[in-house]
């Protein structure tokens, strides 16, 4: 999936996305951590707001040398609080990395984000659980996209099978 930066940028001053896989083990706060990191070398001011309890991107945080992208260890219940301080500070993007457990709280997050990016392992038990994710955000009315993570090239059959599936 391409963006259009610059259109997304006039239309969301901080652009929100939620990391989000109802399975744990996909990928998702590497993802997440990576992106940061990269967004953070294009350019952008990068926020990642860690939402998960085990607290991996903290701890990646934490021992980085670097003072950016700005992470911050969220309980969900204050998590618009975290956004709204992420506007002040002119950020131009928040990373959401949520926990696996898809409860209510989740929900929220996606509710406050633009979009919800879905690591998805090439698995059996992994592409069963996108649908699961696939619906929430649909309910909600948010753009999404599943990105495979560790996909070898044997496994691109099934990447494709889900993809004809999802559509």
């Amino acid at each position: 999936m391409w963006f259009h930066w610059r259109v997304f940028q006039q239309r969301f001053p901080l652009k929100i996305i939620s990391l989000m896989a109802r399975k744990g083990g996909v990928g998702r706060t590497t993802i997440a951590t990576n992106l940061a990191v990269a967004f953070m070398e294009s350019g952008l001011r990068v926020g990642l707001i860690d939402l998960d309890p085990l607290c991996s991107v903290t701890a990646w945080g934490e021992i980085r040398e670097s003072e950016e992208p700005i992470v911050a260890d969220a309980p969900m219940k204050n998590l618009g609080k975290f956004l709204e301080a992420g506007r002040r500070l002119k950020l131009d993007i928040m990373l959401l990395d949520t926990p696996s457990s898809g409860g209510i709280d989740v929900h929220e997050a996606v509710l406050l984000s633009n979009f919800v990016l879905i690591p998805c392992r090439a698995g059996y038990f992994d592409i069963r659980a996108i649908k699961l994710t696939t619906d929430i955000a649909k309910l909600v009315g948010k753009p999404y996209a599943v990105m495979f993570n560790a996909v070898s090239p044997r496994d691109d059959q099934v990447v494709i099978a889900v993809r004809d599936e999802l559509r």
